[in-house]
């Protein structure tokens, strides 16, 4: 009898080992489940932050273009007023040549050569008549 209890007792403790086994694995299966959905869970907010980086690029993008754009226009509007002020500089400079030019043909045609009447003769010019 003594065999027949110590292998009822075995038998007992092994069904109590299977059974401590099982709860252990199973226990290790739901944790590992909870992980899986906390990582899914995670990559699902992942994903969605990832638009909205995405999203905010591109219209960060659209105001680096547009931006771009205004430097451009920004740069053409320096250069036109920088254009026309060398051509105000310009003009000046031919005005005040032709007013130069008026005022040395205006003195030279009254000194020497007389003043022209309207029938295109030449009047109060000196004449050297000693002889």
């Amino acid at each position: 009898m003594a065999v027949n209890a110590s292998g009822g007792m075995q038998s007992v403790g092994s069904v109590a080992w299977a059974q401590l086994q099982q709860q252990q694995a199973q226990r290790a299966a739901d944790q590992a489940e909870q992980n899986a959905k906390a990582l899914r869970q995670k990559a699902r907010d992942a994903d969605v932050q990832a638009g909205r980086a995405q999203e905010n690029a591109r219209a960060t993008h659209v105001q680096s273009d547009k931006a771009d754009r205004n430097a451009g226009d920004a740069r053409q509007r320096v250069d036109a007023i920088a254009t026309l002020d060398q051509l105000r500089q310009e003009f000046q400079g031919i005005r005040d040549q032709i007013a130069s030019s008026k005022l040395d043909a205006g003195a030279a045609s009254n000194s020497a050569s007389g003043v022209t009447n309207a029938y295109g003769q030449k009047t109060g010019t000196v004449l050297d008549v000693t002889a």
